[in-house]
């Protein structure tokens, strides 16, 4: 999925359809979905996520510019209700790898952080 690498967990079929319409990726492009699953403890969780392609942005990645998608992905947690986050994210367009994410923590906590890459490479 574009670089997009979904680690398995319960829910990974309804998370997959749900950003099945950001493609093709280009500004304005989005995806509002809901979803739930379990916890490995048996706890019951329930998400609400938006994703949103914002804009295309030149970013600048070891002093290379880097031409990248701007992605705005919204997730609340529902069940059990403990956050509420933005994240942004970049997506370098030529090697298809995220390169930097911020996150804005509305309400809770969680344990994310950003990162931006120092270098980047050609396989």
């Amino acid at each position: 999925m574009y670089g997009l690498r979904i680690m398995p967990f319960s829910y990974e079929p309804a998370f997959r359809r749900g950003l099945s319409s950001l493609w093709p990726l280009s500004p304005g492009r989005t995806a509002a979905f809901d979803y739930t699953g379990t916890q490995p403890s048996g706890a019951r969780e329930q998400f609400s996520e938006s994703w949103s392609v914002e804009r295309a942005e030149r970013i600048n990645i070891a002093g290379v510019a880097r031409d990248t998608l701007v992605v705005r992905q919204t997730q609340r947690n529902v069940v059990p209700g403990l956050y509420l986050v933005h994240y942004i994210w970049w997506l370098d367009i030529e090697s298809r790898v995220w390169i930097k994410m911020d996150i804005e923590i509305v309400q809770g906590r969680n344990a994310t952080q950003p990162f931006q890459a120092t270098i980047l490479s050609r396989p």
